[in-house]
């Protein structure tokens, strides 16, 4: 039912030929950053997050941090897009420089009893981290389990994969990707990056936008992955 509801509703779509009116690929581009930041704590709105990309004017009361997030996401998901185009190979390298990318101006540093972290850098977590009473992995565990992670992503990508099967990969990437890189009090839920090997998926379809809204970021995110695909 999901499956034929969903493929209904992207033909419904596709056949209104918006491409023609409107240009999709910079309207997905702001409308995952505007989702990705809103999520993080960014108050910045979507108009506001249009005019910081295309005019570096941030806006007026509100905090720079928040237009650093923008900027740095917005960076982070040009450089997935460049790298899809490429066929880079998925790689626990890759996805801590997405990290490093997301987290340039925003990330701190944080001393560990296992050493000190550099969260703008990157590099995993050495530290445990909760969020409410939600335990996460023990950060003994990340390293291997990205890696086990980016090799069933590299497995699936290496197959001939339908429409439907492309959307459940960009659901389950969105649940297991759902862990910390780095303990902060403020953004406590950053993932690794808006990936977004194609996380936005998920969070799209859970929130209570517009049809379009929903359908053109899951365009985008099939569109990342065919062009790693291809």
């Amino acid at each position: 039912m999901y499956a034929i509801a969903l493929l209904q509703t992207l033909q419904k779509f596709k056949s209104l030929n918006l491409s023609a009116i409107i240009n999709f690929n910079k309207f997905n581009n702001y409308t995952i950053v505007h989702h990705s930041t809103s999520i993080e704590g960014s108050t910045l709105t979507f108009i506001e997050t249009q005019i910081l990309i295309e005019e570096q004017i941030t806006p007026k009361g509100k905090p720079i941090l928040h237009s650093l997030m923008v900027q740095n996401n917005f960076e982070a998901l040009q450089f997935v897009i460049a790298n899809a185009k490429q066929k880079t190979p998925i790689t626990l390298n890759l996805i801590q420089q997405i990290n490093a990318k997301v987290m340039r101006q925003t990330g701190n540093v944080y001393q560990t009893v296992f050493g000190e972290v550099d969260a703008s850098k990157g590099m995993l977590r050495k530290g445990n981290v909760s969020a409410g009473s939600t335990y996460f992995v023990n950060f003994s565990k990340v390293e291997n389990l990205i890696k086990i992670l980016v090799a069933k992503i590299s497995e699936s990508l290496s197959k001939p994969l339908t429409l439907i099967e492309q959307i459940n990969l960009c659901f389950d990437i969105h649940f297991v990707v759902r862990n910390p890189k780095s303990k902060s009090p403020k953004f406590k839920r950053r993932k690794i990056q808006n990936s977004q090997i194609l996380f936005e998926l998920l969070n799209t379809l859970k929130t209570r936008r517009k049809m379009s809204q929903k359908i053109t970021i899951l365009r985008i995110n099939l569109a990342i992955l065919q062009k790693w695909k291809h």
